[in-house]
């Protein structure tokens, strides 16, 4: 069974190569980021598992040292992979009903950038 997680970040503008983006600890309305963890189940038959967002207080240290990205395209699917980005990042998250307080470091390279719909910076 697939035991992958997703990190998703909310940023107020598009990314740049060369900055670095912080997120104090909080939690808000415009929910800044949260994890997709798999629930361990496969409620539906299909052999693959069922995931849940994580969502909770978070905070963020983002630094972005190559970003491509093209252009969002209202004619196609709301879900388009249009570039790539590398980094480096550190992420903390507050515990909740189900899982401990938890925090995250590393680095990416070469990942796909996808839209979940027209981005709020166009």
């Amino acid at each position: 069974m697939d035991d992958s997680r997703a990190l998703v970040l909310e940023f107020a503008k598009e990314p740049a190569a060369g900055k670095i983006y912080t997120e104090p600890m909080g939690f808000s309305d415009e929910l800044n980021g949260y994890l997709i963890m798999p629930t361990g189940t496969d409620e539906d038959g299909d052999g693959l598992p069922n995931y849940s967002p994580w969502n909770t207080e978070n905070a963020y240290l983002v630094e972005i040292t190559d970003w491509e990205l093209g252009s969002f395209d209202p004619e196609a699917s709301d879900f388009q992979v249009k570039g790539k980005a590398s980094g480096k990042f550190a992420i903390c998250l507050q515990k909740n009903d189900t899982y401990a307080p938890s925090w995250v470091a590393g680095t990416f390279k070469d990942v796909p950038i996808r839209y979940s719909g027209e981005p709020s910076w166009e």
